[in-house]
């Protein structure tokens, strides 16, 4: 299974998803997965846009659509994040977004500029879509980051995301607190959704082993990809933050601490295969 890390918009963009040799696809009906040939499934848009786009095993001409119920045979999905008080890009990009016709959208933090509140969050949720022009607030799912503070019931009253992920057509939602640290299956791939407000030093033992829990259920179930998502990267770029200074991948409390290789990270589970992701530009 290939493993990969999406965090906020300053961390993702521009990189490519390669479906490896011989991964294995969605097959409709729910039969068993088959074996695909290697093929690059996803350019960014590029930096300057905004918006990731990444295709999971899409034949030739899937627009990769989905009105609720079983996931196609294909499908596409938008990693988007740190709108703060830049809504009129929001507002720009989700009309480009929107042009993908993704299945879903995932959103690694940053939604309002200081506290999360019903009246912010709509603020927000009009630009994601368009300003009335589309619904794709519809198919996201978000997590928090250091600008989203607030109470965690306002959080999860607005969002409902195992609602959200019965109406896109994901199976398997599970949470260790309901739409804050949440995961669901969509096609070929699992998806995990880590509350983390602000570094990724702030992601705690009780979340870390919850995902590894989780990743191993996964596994079992045969899923070939895993994307996690939070908002503090891994490793920090052009000083945004998390601390520069190289140190080992865990601390001494057993959480992630930020690092900068030289030639990519990545993040595992037992039984999982990574795959090194590119180092932003």
């Amino acid at each position: 299974m290939t493993l990969e890390v999406e965090h906020d918009s300053r961390s993702r963009l521009g990189m490519d998803a390669v479906e490896p040799a011989g991964a294995r696809v969605w097959q409709p009906g729910g039969g068993p997965p088959a074996l695909a040939d290697a093929a690059t499934l996803a350019d960014g848009i590029g930096a300057a846009d905004g918006v990731t786009r990444a295709d999971a095993a899409l034949p030739p001409g899937d627009a990769g659509s989905n009105d609720g119920g079983q996931p196609p045979a294909g499908f596409r999905f938008l990693a988007w994040a740190d709108t703060k008080d830049g809504l009129a890009v929001l507002a720009s990009l989700s009309g480009q977004a929107q042009a993908f016709n993704p299945d879903l959208t995932i959103y690694p933090g940053d939604l309002v500029p200081g506290g999360f509140s019903t009246s912010t969050a709509n603020t927000w949720k009009t630009a994601l879509n368009g300003n009335g022009a589309n619904a794709m607030f519809d198919i996201t799912f978000a997590t928090r980051g250091n600008h989203d503070t607030g109470a965690d019931s306002t959080w999860q009253s607005y969002f409902n995301l195992s609602a959200r992920a019965a109406h896109v057509g994901a199976t398997n939602y599970a949470s260790m607190t309901d739409s804050l640290t949440y995961s669901f299956d969509y096609g070929n791939a699992h998806f995990i959704g880590i509350d983390v407000l602000g570094d990724v030093t702030l992601m705690t033992t009780p979340e870390l082993t919850w995902v590894d829990n989780d990743l191993s259920q996964a596994e079992v179930r045969g899923l070939t990809h895993a994307f996690l998502f939070w908002h503090g990267p891994i490793y920090p770029v052009g000083g945004h933050c998390c601390p520069r200074t190289a140190r080992s991948s865990t601390s001494s409390t057993g959480t992630p601490s930020c690092r900068r290789p030289s030639t990519g990270t990545s993040t595992t589970s037992p039984g999982f295969t990574s795959a090194p992701a590119a180092t932003p530009t």
